[in-house]
Formats: structure tokens, sequence, C-alpha cells
């Protein structure tokens, strides 16, 4: 009898253990918190039960969120980056993880409609993601100010105001490691020659600091072209760029503790 117990309480102890061990391996998922709100905005997991966003509240990753008309939306990230959504717009927030001790991070959002503007914190480390998809692109950042702007044909503009951005097609150029897979690096960004539409086929571009791209609904790409801030100041640009001034760094606590 007390051998039948014992052997009961070690196979509990090893069932612990085992549990414990899956949860180190796993990648801890964080949230946005909801800095700024002005007007109605709101989210949903399943797509069709949508909460109404609270200021102070927090977004999971998973979760698409709506904006109402007039409204502006400002979502603090893990890592102190921040990223603001204007009136009429909808986002899904498809991953939000963050290392605080490795300075990991995969942020991956996806733009269906609407004005975003973006304050990507530098983050150099290997491997790190933050990428804003829309329809016909994928923008991939570092430290950078920026903002995307999708019409309901799905045509959409990119401005880039601090450093730089690598604007692709949608197209995949690699893969998620698997079993016997190793992940490989894309190549970098390339000069592109006139004409000064990219046609539909794989692209990538270089978009620096004060340029801006078009995309058009059906996937080609205009070459970078320059622009000033003095023609771009309309009140959701200027209510941005006060909002950055305003808004220091506060990584969250590790999810991971």
């Amino acid at each position: 009898m007390r051998t039948g117990i014992v052997s009961i309480f070690c196979v509990s102890i090893l069932f612990l253990f085992a549990l414990s061990l899956g949860a180190d391996d796993s990648s801890p998922q964080a949230k946005a918190k909801i800095k700024a709100l002005e007007g109605e905005a709101s989210y949903s997991l399943d797509g069709k039960t949508f909460s109404p966003v609270k200021s102070g509240g927090e977004i999971p990753a998973g979760a698409i969120v709506k904006t109402g008309p007039n409204a502006r939306l400002e979502l603090g990230l893990p890592d102190g980056s921040f990223l603001r959504m204007s009136g009429n717009s909808q986002m899904k927030l498809n991953a939000v993880e963050y290392q605080q001790e490795a300075k990991s991070r995969d942020f991956k959002f996806h733009l269906d409609l609407g004005k975003i503007w973006a304050k990507a914190r530098d983050i150099s480390e290997r491997g790190s993601r933050f990428e804003v998809e829309t329809a016909t692109a994928v923008t991939g950042v570092r430290g950078t100010v920026f903002r995307i702007n999708v019409d309901p044909d799905r045509a959409m503009i990119v401005k880039v105001y601090q450093g730089s951005i690598l604007l692709r097609s949608p197209r995949e150029v690699f893969r998620p490691a698997g079993a016997g897979e190793t992940r490989k690096e894309i190549a970098g960004p390339r000069e592109v020659a006139p004409p000064d539409e990219i046609g539909r086929a794989e692209w990538e571009l270089l978009v620096k600091a004060m340029q801006e791209v078009r995309v058009s609904p059906d996937g080609k790409a205009s070459r970078p072209k320059d622009f000033t801030l003095e023609e771009d100041l309309d009140d959701w640009v200027k209510w941005n760029l006060e909002r950055d001034k305003s808004s220091a760094p506060e990584p969250q606590e590790n999810p991971a503790k």
C-alpha cells in the first residue's frame, strides 16, 4: 500500500515538472496597452463579438481592433514602441511577443483599412521583428517613425519620417523553420530601376526618411519619392508629432516572469 502511494506521488511530481518545462519553452504573449483614446473603439477575439476599448485597458494578441468615426487610439507596445490608429480603421494584432532580457520582439499587425502611425523603438537583435501587413505590401522596421494609409479599394501609401523601412510585396520570401529546416535570411534591399512603377511580381524597396511609396490596389508599387513635412501637415500628422514628443518608452515587465 505504501509503495503504491509513493509511486503515485513520484508520477505526479514528474508530471508537474514536465508541465513547467513546457511553460518555460513557450513564447510569452504580451498585450498592447491603451495609452490614449479619443472617441470610440472596440476589439474582438472571434471577429464577431466586439467589446468597447477603455483607456488604461489592454488588448491581447489575436484581437481585431476597430475605431469609430473621428476616433484616435494609441497602443503602447511592450518594448516601449507605440502604434496609433485614426478613425474608421481596422487592424488585427497577429503577434505581440516580447522577451525583455533578450531584447527580442515579434510584433506583427495586419491593417485592413484606415490609417496608422507607428513609432518603433530601435531593437537590433537578430531575429526581432516589427511588421505591418496590408493586402498589397509588408512593412518591416527597426527604429523608425512612419505611417500607413489603406483606402477601401486596398490602395495604400507609406510615409517615413525617421529611420528607414523595408517595404516588400506580400509574397513570403522566407518561411518559419520547421522540422529539419533552417530559416533563410531574405536578400538585402535592391536599387530599383525605371520605370516609375514596379509590377506585381515580387519586389522590395528601401524607403528612407522623408520618402513615400504608393501601392496600387493590384499591388504595383511606385518608386520612393521625397516629400516635405510642410506639405504633409494635416491634423492627423500634427497630433502624432505632438504625441511622439510626450510619449516616453515604458517597457512592460517580462511576461515570462
